[in-house]
């Protein structure tokens, strides 16, 4: 009786400690990798930092194809960020002008976790809609050790066929990063690389 008991408890445990996610935070400088079109060979290099206040968001990126050059883009969540939408570049050469490189605005954040929203992708005149598809765990190595949190998955609607885009995005407010997209544009965050006090000792 004793045994099944342990049994019991051990996997409740073992079930515990699978089941719990952590969450994912800009709070000062984070470099990520992405692969690109399901090619690991081909990938994104994108950096995010905040400034002291933690509110101004940089964002630069750089494929290792040889002929890139790193470009960046700087915008503060606080202001427009807060109430407009902005374009979300997918392509795999995100263009230096956009503001919106995986990152959404506030404002479509909110929107998501009501249900819905319209997002702008890739300078496109007329916006796509959004559905939220409910909450999915997702994984990255982030400085080699495994991290599981949180994203809110997005199904596009009313698109042609062969048009459908799905995108994963953190469930997290103050970093509303897409970490996956899948259709016309598909991408993954396989890496991210933090700097900190304790783990540089």
């Amino acid at each position: 009786m004793l045994r099944y008991l342990a049994l019991f408890l051990l996997s409740l445990v073992s079930g515990y400690g699978i089941a719990q996610t952590s969450t994912f935070e800009v709070k000062d400088l984070v470099n990520t990798q992405y692969t690109l079109g399901g090619d690991d060979d081909h990938v994104l290099a994108v950096t995010f930092q905040r400034d002291a206040a933690g509110a101004p968001v940089v964002v630069s990126w750089q494929t290792n194809d040889p002929k890139d050059v790193l470009r960046s883009h700087s915008y503060t969540t606080a202001g427009s960020q807060a109430s407009h939408r902005v374009q979300i570049d997918l392509t795999t050469k995100p263009a230096a002008a956009d503001a919106g490189v995986l990152w959404l605005s506030t404002k479509a954040f909110e929107e998501i976790t009501k249900g819905k929203t319209m997002l702008e992708l890739n300078k496109d005149e007329k916006g796509t809609g959004f559905v939220n598809a409910g909450k999915e765990p997702y994984s990255v190595y982030r400085n080699g050790k495994e991290l599981t949190f949180n994203t809110i998955h997005l199904k596009s609607v009313g698109t042609e066929k062969g048009k459908e885009q799905e995108l994963w995005v953190v469930d997290n407010a103050q970093n509303p990063i897409i970490v996956k997209a899948n259709g016309v544009y598909s991408y993954d965050m396989t890496d991210v690389m933090v700097d900190t006090p304790t783990e540089s000792k």
